[in-house]
């Protein structure tokens, strides 16, 4: 029996399609290993959304070939989509698969490939107009499932490689949807994370049209028995009729993370983002006075070409007044293949990393400032299992994103339980179990 290993880097898509890549390979009569040991093929899901990303790939390949040199070394996803010539070259890969064909991954294992010569597989992912349904039986290490319904994206931001990666928006029907989850709800998941590349438009391709929010409506309904996350969606698709459905669905996780990438409308302009700051600071009120224990995460870049000092100010601003759970905070990095890349008024490295610190900063005190209004309250808390190697504790997640410790007691993993929140501990709350 061939042991192959597994990494993954980048979104909830890739580690859903990464728990597609090790159920195929286990129903085929291979045994998966740890990443870090001996292993006959090495399997890395890739990133190449940043600079830091596609490096992280081609560390994680020159790792697999030191721990085998002579296994098989796979560089699948998104990376290989637009530099798989580049990969080939450093000899350190012996397939080499875009994102239709990791999905196949069995199939190209069996072909010769060679770091001289390797086996590269890249079909025109751009040309795909449809998303197919790759049963799921389970998804390994976790709790929660991820489930991908979309994927692609039509909006072309300009600093973004996404759409060069992953192709056009395409959603996955709805019967297929529901069937999916009918799976996971049947091998015991009590959460299910719908995620995609531009989630928001799910639905837009299929024929007749059809809406996220009526998807979500007929989910919460159908299995109210389950708890329902959405991962990242654009502020523009963030409609009433969605958080309607969150205030009025105990199962509809009490999260979103909505990108914002600037505050300032003319950087906004030049990324090409459909919105202004004005909108997302309305929209941001609007969730609050609807959802009030709303966890709202979000996405900024900092050192965007163009942005002076002035109007980083106009991004911190805006942030430092807003009751965050948390932000992510990214230097601008240029991608090949996106006209930021060719913007005048480039920023500077150092300035860039001196403005992600002052937002990181940032963060930390608004995720405490997030955590300590929950304090003295009862967060309803998905077990996940032991914490560190005290096995009388165990941490889970809240249905607004926050990391609960407590005793275990009585508490079973994969259970739902009700944790009284008291005191702040590590990155959430530590508490203790209440009937």
């Amino acid at each position: 029996m061939k042991k192959f290993a597994i990494s993954t880097l980048g979104c909830k898509v890739n580690q859903y399609e990464s728990a597609l890549i090790t159920e195929s390979l286990a129903k085929s009569g291979y045994r998966q290993v740890d990443f870090t040991g001996q292993a006959d093929i090495y399997i890395v899901n890739t990133c190449t959304v940043t600079a830091k990303a596609s490096y992280q790939s081609r560390q994680l390949l020159r790792r697999s070939l030191r721990l085998n040199p002579h296994s098989i070394i796979a560089a699948v996803g998104c990376y290989p989509e637009v530099e798989a010539d580049k990969i080939a070259s450093m000899g350190i890969a012996t397939h080499i698969l875009g994102n239709l064909e990791k999905l196949n991954i069995v199939r190209y294992l069996e072909l010769p490939g060679s770091l001289r010569e390797p086996l590269v597989k890249v079909s025109m992912t751009k040309s795909t107009s449809s998303l197919e349904l790759f049963p799921l039986e389970k998804f390994p290490g976790r709790t929660r499932a991820f489930l991908k319904i979309q994927d692609g994206c039509n909006t072309f931001c300009t600093y973004c490689i996404v759409p060069h990666t992953r192709g056009k928006s395409r959603s996955l029907k709805r019967r297929d949807v529901l069937i999916q989850i009918e799976h996971f709800i049947a091998r015991g998941f009590k959460e299910i994370v719908l995620t995609g590349i531009h989630l928001g438009k799910w639905g837009e391709d299929l024929t007749p049209t059809e809406s996220l929010s009526s998807l979500l409506e007929e989910i919460l309904i159908s299995f109210p028995g389950c708890r329902f996350r959405i991962s990242s969606i654009e502020p523009p698709e963030l409609t009433e009729a969605i958080l309607t459905l969150m205030a009025e669905h105990d199962n509809f996780c009490k999260h979103l993370h909505v990108p914002l990438q600037s505050g300032s409308d003319e950087i906004l302009r030049r990324m090409h983002r459909p919105y202004t700051a004005g909108y997302y600071l309305e929209l941001f009120r609007r969730a609050h006075d609807m959802v009030p224990e709303l966890a709202w995460g979000l996405d900024v870049i900092v050192g965007f070409p163009g942005e002076s000092e002035d109007l980083f100010s106009e991004t911190y601003e805006l942030l430092k007044d807003l009751p965050l759970a948390y932000m992510h905070v990214f230097p601008f990095s240029p991608r090949n293949h996106t006209p930021a890349v060719h913007f005048p008024g480039q920023v500077p490295a150092k300035q860039k990393k001196r403005r992600a610190a002052i937002l990181r900063e940032l963060s930390n005190v608004k995720r405490k400032e997030f955590l300590s209004r929950f304090l003295g309250k009862i967060l309803h808390v998905l077990v996940e299992g032991k914490f560190s190697e005290d096995k009388n504790y165990f941490q889970g997640l809240s249905s607004n994103y926050i990391r609960v410790y407590f005793k275990r007691g009585k508490a079973e993993e994969n259970s739902i339980v009700r944790v009284i929140a008291e005191k702040l501990f590590e990155n959430g709350l530590l508490g203790k179990v209440v009937g």
